[in-house]
């Protein structure tokens, strides 16, 4: 008895909860592809306008880019931004290194491939941030965009 009444209230317990997404329409979801796998970003307002630098931010590990959900909400709406998530993380696939013992991306190759998603999306000047761990991808993306 006490299973059932658990079950059936399991909903309204998981109704209270705030949802762990982007909300819906708020940002709109793209992929990229690489040679070790696809890497999930979102992209909020538009980034390829002259009128506004966007900024493309770097999450901390082991995040995602709902990370900067509610840093997006509080920030100025004519603000356009690109997140993306690391391999492994979000939406983005687990990194297919070149052989078994190869699991992990560098910082110079996920910087590299956030240059190249950047740049997909037509944001040719960009402010980088990268919170926590981001910094360290964020300080080479800096180095590879100059």
């Amino acid at each position: 008895m006490l299973r059932l009444a658990l079950f059936c209230t399991l909903p309204y317990l998981l109704s209270a909860v705030a949802p762990l997404g982007w909300p819906t329409g708020s940002v709109r979801h793209r992929y990229y592809d690489t040679p070790n796998g696809q890497l999930h970003y979102v992209i909020g307002g538009d980034v390829s306008s002259s009128n506004r630098i966007p900024m493309l931010l770097l999450h901390s590990h082991p995040r995602s880019t709902t990370e900067f959900r509610y840093f997006a909400a509080d920030m100025n709406p004519q603000i356009p931004f690109l997140a993306i998530d690391y391999f492994g993380m979000g939406y983005s696939d687990d990194y297919k290194g070149d052989g078994a013992n190869d699991t992990f991306c560098t910082f110079e190759a996920i910087a590299s491939h956030a240059l190249e998603i950047a740049t997909k999306e037509g944001a040719d000047k960009f402010i980088v941030v990268g919170h926590l761990k981001g910094a360290h991808p964020a300080i080479e993306l800096a180095y590879q965009a100059t």
